[in-house]
This record gives C-alpha cells, sequence and structure tokens, in this order.
C-alpha cells in the first residue's frame, strides 16, 4: 500500500488551486473582466501571448482593448502537467480558443485556435498566483460563422451582465 505524504497531499492542493488559477484567467477573458484577470497575478508577473509581450500591468488594458473589438470568446482548458518544487511551480496547459469577429467585409468570423499555455507560479505568504504566462500557438483557422440555432437559448455576454455573477459567489 502506498503511504501519502504531506508532499503529496501539498501538491494535489497546489495542482488545484493552479488549475482554478488558470480557469478564472480563461473566465476573465471571456467575461472581460478586469478584476479577475488581475487577481490571477502577482503584480510584478510577465504575460507572453505572442501579439503582446511585456508586465501585467500594460497586459490587461491591451486584452481589455483587444477582446472588446470581438463579438465573444470562449477558452477551453485540458491536459494540465504541472511541476512543483517548494513555492515555484511550472505548467503546461493546453488551450482551445473562439473567437467571433466582423472582418474588413463585415462578415462574422469565427476565428478558432488550439495550443497551450506554459505558466509559472509562485507561493506568496501562504497563496499561489502566477508570475508567468506564455502562449504557445499550435494551430488555428478562420472560418464564416455558421450560427443558426441562437435562438430560444440564454446567451451569455460579457460583464457582470452574464448570469454567471448571479450565480457563482466568487468571481
Amino acid at each position: 500500500m502506498t503511504k501519502i505524504s504531506e508532499e503529496m497531499i501539498n501538491n494535489l492542493e497546489a495542482k488545484f488551486f493552479f488549475e482554478d488559477l488558470t480557469s478564472k484567467y480563461c473566465r476573465g477573458l471571456d467575461r472581460i473582466d478586469e478584476d479577475l484577470l488581475r487577481s490571477v497575478f502577482w503584480q510584478d508577473a510577465e504575460v507572453d501571448i505572442g501579439i503582446f509581450s511585456g508586465s501585467i500591468v500594460d497586459f490587461i488594458p491591451f486584452i481589455i482593448e483587444t477582446l472588446n473589438s470581438s463579438i465573444r470568446s470562449s477558452h477551453s482548458v485540458s491536459n494540465f502537467l504541472f511541476e512543483i518544487d517548494n513555492n515555484f511551480a511550472v505548467g503546461e496547459i493546453y488551450v482551445h480558443g473562439v473567437s467571433s469577429f466582423f472582418n474588413e467585409e463585415n462578415v462574422e468570423i469565427d476565428g478558432h485556435v488550439g495550443g497551450r499555455y506554459l505558466t509559472q507560479y509562485e507561493k506568496r505568504e501562504e497563496e499561489w498566483r502566477m508570475t508567468k504566462l506564455r502562449f504557445i500557438m499550435d494551430w488555428n483557422m478562420n472560418i464564416e460563422s455558421s450560427a443558426l440555432w441562437n435562438q430560444g437559448f440564454c446567451i451569455g455576454v460579457r460583464g457582470e451582465g452574464d448570469l454567471s455573477y448571479s450565480s457563482l459567489k466568487s468571481r
């Protein structure tokens, strides 16, 4: 029988926090929630997503402006892999993102992108947050939107007007 050590329990707990931070990051993007995005990173964190590379302080206004130019977005994450060394950790997380926008001819386009987040975390004063996030794109495609069954569904919106804000106690 395998004995469960305190280190194993601490690592499982840390992995839970890393997945939660990643989910909050994606939710912050999709809902364009500046406060939620800030809560995921330490103030001195760095972000490199290809179209932006720099501090989290400069990234937040950049990504808010970029996302506001699109119609909607949705990020899904999977395949979490983490390595933990005391109060530091690194991760690789697969991501699939979809964003809808109007092209130059005013045609609605659905952009799909697949890739990975390479992340770094640090635990400070008993709290884990990201210190670095890098996006590696593995593939992408843009296709004309074919959304035909929007009728009868509750459609998500950006910001606190989304129904999820009234059902989730913490953002």
